[in-house]
């Protein structure tokens, strides 16, 4: 079973290149910032995935 944070990066892998490095690991600061300023595209992708979306919306 992965973690959060594993699953978390195979799906902005899947989404969204500018949240990864091209060694493909997440970019946690980048996430935030976009958290924080409520970006409409990361506010999507954590909609459209199940498991992210009980766990930062349910």
């Amino acid at each position: 079973m992965e973690n959060l944070y594993t699953h978390l990066e195979q799906v902005m892998l899947r989404m969204d290149s500018r949240f990864c490095t091209e060694d493909e690991h997440l970019l946690k600061n980048k996430v935030i910032e976009a958290a924080l300023s409520l970006d409409p595209a990361l506010l999507h992708y954590l909609l459209a995935d199940e498991k992210l979306k009980r766990h930062f919306f349910l």
